[in-house]
């Protein structure tokens, strides 16, 4: 699929000529509820990132019944002038300056992206590349932090394709965000070569022989390595970007030898990492990577970041990264 507004191929990177409700979600939740002083809040025996995964959607339920944070839309009015289908719902954050559309029983972001997208760091004027966009999520959060930057999203699954585009139009970024339908295996076939200043994919990361495979094929395709596996990822981003342009991936902390050898192997060298922990005494869930194509060797780590505080509460940090606070200072001013 390829734009069709009046904006040209070329300035796209592109070749071509020519210009949930809450009750559907808590019985998808794999944990035990308890009634406290806080409400209803969801208790889980252990930690490890899928655990993590759940038990942020869990928080969710419980933040967007007595905070700003997110909204889920049953009946807004008019569906936004019917960009909403059957079986979606239409999620607000931060404090309704985003709506994401989302399935209510297929597949969902998790925490890892609202991390990627808090992690990257761009700079005026960046053409980016989101590979492996899914909902769209992650370029509908850096286009709100970086306002003078333009991004074009790549996704395999025609349907997600599909809503994150209505997702584009719902928040009025049709002239800053571009959704493609497309393989990144393939991506030779849509895009010119160093065309893009920065690169975004938070790619499936589990083998195909690593637990059950979710019978949901937009769940299974997000998270297990079926259509594209991290070097096909780190290919395409080597092939897109111009010399020193920046990758920006997450990958679970267990995997973090894999993930820094393959961006070696593709000529992109590490430079920044920083390891997320579920709290103080927790070891690595995930690992966020900044990455330049051509650099040399010395990289920086960064300081860990915790989810929850010792109190089972969200960290200071979290909060920031989930109310949006700081976009929403910087889009104010």
């Amino acid at each position: 699929m390829r734009p069709t507004s009046p904006i040209g191929y070329q300035e796209l990177g592109m070749k071509g000529s020519g210009t949930i409700s809450h009750q559907d979600l808590l019985s998808s939740i794999p944990f035990h509820w308890r009634y406290g002083s806080d409400g209803w809040a969801c208790h889980r025996p252990f930690f490890h990132p899928q655990s993590l995964t759940w038990r942020f959607l869990a928080d969710i339920v419980l933040l967007s019944a007595r905070s700003s944070w997110i909204v889920t839309g049953e009946g807004m009015a008019g569906e936004e002038n019917g960009l909403k289908r059957d079986g979606e719902t239409i999620d607000e954050f931060f404090r309704g300056r985003l709506k994401i559309l989302q399935k209510k029983k297929g597949y969902r972001f998790s925490v890892d992206s609202l991390l990627l997208a808090d992690f990257a760091t761009l700079q005026r004027g960046d053409r980016v590349i989101d590979l492996g966009t899914g909902s769209g999520i992650i370029g509908l959060i850096l286009a709100l932090r970086f306002p003078e930057t333009t991004i074009t999203a790549v996704e395999i699954q025609e349907g997600l394709a599909d809503m994150a585009a209505r997702s584009v139009v719902l928040n009025d970024m049709s002239d800053r965000i571009r959704v493609c339908a497309g393989d990144v295996k393939k991506i030779r076939e849509l895009f010119s070569a160093q065309s893009f200043d920065a690169a975004v994919f938070n790619p499936p990361y589990r083998r195909l022989d690593s637990g059950r495979i979710n019978p949901d094929s937009e769940k299974a395709i997000a998270r297990h390595e079926i259509k594209g596996t991290l070097e096909d990822f780190l290919v395409s981003a080597r092939y897109l970007l111009k010399e020193s342009g920046r990758v920006y991936a997450i990958y679970p902390a267990k995997r973090i030898v894999q993930i820094i050898a393959a961006m070696r192997g593709n000529g992109v060298e590490p430079k920044r990492l920083r390891v997320v922990h579920s709290n103080k005494t927790s070891g690595g869930a995930f690992v966020l990577v900044e990455g330049f194509k051509g650099a040399g060797e010395e990289a920086k780590i960064l300081p860990p970041l915790f989810i929850y505080r010792d109190d089972g509460r969200y960290s200071d940090e979290m909060k920031q990264i989930l109310n949006g606070s700081l976009i929403i200072k910087k889009t104010s001013l």
